[in-house]
Order: structure tokens, then sequence, then C-alpha cells
């Protein structure tokens, strides 16, 4: 398998966004038989859902050698600290590095821009996800020092069908707080 460079990796433009979809749902395919709950109507987000990101400069893609979006990753800046909100790789193009690429252009962004730390929510038992993030230096919080906005995030997905018991969050400390 040929592993992808981080120059498959760009910001985003707005004739990305109609393809994110797509992405997004063959990206899906990997939970099937892995023993989670994705709820009972997950569905991709539409295009528009990624905007901001891509007004903020937090949208990612990542472009296979024939030129085709193969994954994104969107974020946003919240005060000090930019919050991943999806990681998406095309399901044939997995495990070929397109995912690292993407977070390693969303951490060299973050430090660039001088922030404090990254974090996200994710499954806790996939391999492909936890420990994707642990393995790039992303610690899960403890139960008690979850913050309040990423407390509120947990809840929302909660609500939206996802078993609370699987999932985590997580955080990349990039400097110390000031």
């Amino acid at each position: 398998m040929s592993q992808a460079s981080t120059r498959a990796v760009r910001p985003a433009i707005a004739a990305d966004l109609p393809h994110l979809p797509a992405i997004e749902r063959s990206a899906a395919q990997a939970f099937r038989g892995v023993g989670v709950s994705l709820g009972p109507d997950i569905s991709p987000a539409s295009p528009d859902t990624w905007r901001p990101a891509l007004r903020g400069g937090t949208l990612w893609v990542a472009e296979s050698e024939a030129w085709r979006i193969v994954g994104f990753l969107a974020a946003r800046k919240i005060n000090r600290v930019l919050h991943i909100d999806e990681v998406d790789v095309a399901f044939d193009q997995q495990r070929r590095g397109y995912g690292r690429a993407l977070l390693g252009a969303a951490i060299a962004w973050a430090r660039k821009a001088a922030l404090k730390e990254i974090t996200l929510t994710t499954f806790r038992a996939l391999a492909f996800n936890r420990q994707f993030y642990a393995s790039a230096g992303f610690m899960e919080f403890a139960p008690d020092r979850v913050p309040a906005r990423i407390a509120s995030l947990l809840s929302r997905e909660a609500n939206d069908g996802f078993d609370p018991a699987e999932r985590c969050a997580m955080m990349l400390r990039l400097q110390e707080s000031r």
C-alpha cells in the first residue's frame, strides 16, 4: 500500500464541499461489524455543515495521487483550542496514511496559531479511533477533568443516539496554559 504524503493534504475550497458527504458515508463502512452503536439514524452531514470550518481555515482535504478527494478533517477554533469535529477517509483509501496526514495538518495549523490544545470526541474501544489519536499524542480526559463544553458535546452525542459508554473525550496539549 502506498502512503499518503503531507503534500496530499491541503486547505479545502468551496468546490470541495459537495464531495464531503460521500466521503463521510464511505468512511462509515469501517464501523460495520465492530460492535459500536452509531445511533438509529446517522447520516452524512450536508456540505453546508462544513462552511464555518471552511471560512475559519480549519477544513482540510486529502487528495489521492489521481487528485480525487479521499478524506477530510473539519475543526473549529474556540478561544485558544482547536476542536476536531470530524475526520473521515473514504473506506477504500483507509490505512494509507491520509488520516494521519490530515491530523498532522490540523496540529501544524494549531501550533502556528499558538493554540494551547486540540480536543475531540471519539469511540473509546476502536483501534482506528482512540488508539489512533493516542498514537499522535492525544490523551483521554479524566472523567472529573472534562471541560464543560466537551461534557455538553458528549451529552449532545448521547441525545443523537451515540452510547455514552462507548465515547471518550481526548486532548493534545500544544503548550502550557498561560
